[in-house]
């Protein structure tokens, strides 16, 4: 029985085959043929259903056929979605359904964070990270800005309506608890810890995970809260991502926030490059289009004006972000670890005789060394700091005295600051031989 049904579907998926047969008739045989033969049968039958419902088909069957008989079988087994997505959704011409597939890669890949789905990408047994599945699903949204998420006016309506939400349940953050903030030292250490450390998804309605519902997706939280939250050490890709979709939407201003909140958030070198990078492209294409405005616009043109003050206005934004990169490489390092004493002797550097930003190093050294201002000098306390993982040695041998021999009085902010800034240390915090020597 089942060697004369698939002999008679065959025909069905054959080039030759007459329009005639080949859509309404083809597809109520499959159909009859899943009805008579037992389940356990039903595997060849849909093999050769799905290959006639794709789009590379020689049978074209309609869009909605080739989407109705793939919903159907992922009911039955959900493990070729992202085959789905890929090839099907994303690849109908003229009229692609990336909506659907943003939403599917979304659902994945809230499964495989938690561990109770994990996508084969081959037969060599590969599988795909919730990362990998966030950043292809960043990738569609990107693609397709309009199709996929709200404007800029509904995200934020959305973030008013979440945060009058928090603040009535008295639950702080609520549901955007895990919106992404600036990672503290060690942020990144709960993602070496495995499936222990997973952390849990804030909930999502029903519309955002049904993919046959056409209400879009709010990009902005989404992001936030499934990608840059769980993934802080990775999240250059995410802030371009999200800076992208903006531009592409043409809220440039908030494109540019995004920016600006990316460099102020990411802990590693190869995020904040990703996104300065990023960020320098944008301007400088921005500039060139303003630049070609202001060259094509009549001398009489009401809007020349306006397109100039602009251009200036954003040369100058451009010129004070180019500057401004050793700083920010300086707050990124530092962010990393707050505890590294070349970086805070480089801050001092940058900084000069601007106190307000060499301040917090000075009360590091004070709240980590305990100092006597009897007998220990400012130039003592930096040869006490070393990048070999010594820096507490004085602190913890001060601690170690008895308590009624011990007496903790900060010394005075100014010789710190003169030893600092006359640069008489090495480049490991201890002081140059002829210092030394004498005593300073």
């Amino acid at each position: 029985m089942p060697r004369l049904w698939l002999s008679y579907l065959t025909l069905f998926v054959h080039p030759s085959c007459p329009s005639a047969l080949s859509h309404t008739h083809a597809r109520r045989t499959f159909d009859r043929a899943l009805r008579t033969l037992p389940p356990s049968l039903h595997e060849r039958i849909w093999h050769l259903y799905l290959s006639w419902a794709s789009p590379s088909s020689p049978a074209s069957p309609s869009a909605s056929t080739i989407v109705h008989v793939w919903r159907r079988y992922l009911e039955r087994d959900p493990s070729p979605t992202s085959h789905y997505i890929r090839a099907v959704l994303l690849a109908l011409d003229p009229h692609p359904r990336p909506l659907e597939a943003a939403k599917r890669l979304l659902a994945l890949a809230r499964l495989t964070h938690s561990g109770q789905y994990k996508h084969p990408t081959g037969a060599a047994g590969e599988f795909k990270s919730a990362h990998q599945l966030v950043v292809e699903w960043l990738d569609v949204c990107e693609r397709f800005p309009d199709e996929v998420g709200v404007d800029a006016a509904e995200s934020e309506r959305l973030r008013d309506e979440r945060a009058s939400a928090a603040s009535a349940s008295g639950t702080g953050a609520g549901a955007g608890a895990l919106e992404v903030a600036a990672p503290a030292n060690g942020a990144t250490e709960g993602a070496k810890k495995g499936s222990a450390a997973r952390t849990e998804l804030p909930p999502l309605d029903a519309a955002t995970l049904d993919p046959t519902s056409p209400a879009k997706l709010d990009v902005d939280h989404l992001v936030r809260t499934h990608g840059l939250a769980l993934f802080g050490d990775q999240a250059g890709r995410l802030w371009t991502g999200l800076a992208t979709y903006w531009i592409k939407r043409g809220e440039f201003a908030l494109a540019r926030a995004t920016f600006d909140e990316a460099l102020g958030a990411v802990v590693t070198l190869r995020d904040f490059t990703q996104v300065f990078d990023a960020y320098a492209e944008f301007e400088e294409s921005y500039i060139s289009g303003l630049m070609e405005a202001v060259a094509d616009a009549d001398d009489d043109d009401e809007d020349k004006k306006d397109d100039e003050d602009e251009l200036d206005e954003r040369m100058r934004a451009f010129e004070d972000l180019m500057d401004r990169r050793p700083f920010l490489v300086n707050e990124v390092l530092l962010r990393r670890n707050p505890n590294d004493v070349q970086e805070w002797e480089k801050r001092v550097a940058l900084y000069g005789t601007d106190d307000e930003k060499v301040r917090p190093f000075l009360s590091f050294l004070l709240e980590r060394l305990s100092l006597s201002s009897q007998s220990r000098t400012p130039a003592d306390a930096l040869s006490s700091l070393t990048l070999t993982g010594r820096r507490d040695v004085h602190a913890r041998h001060h601690l170690a005295q008895p308590a009624q021999g011990r007496r903790r009085v900060p010394p005075p902010l100014g010789p710190l600051c003169q030893v600092l800034r006359a640069g008489r240390h090495d480049g490991r915090g201890r002081p140059r031989p002829r210092e030394r020597a004498q005593g300073v």
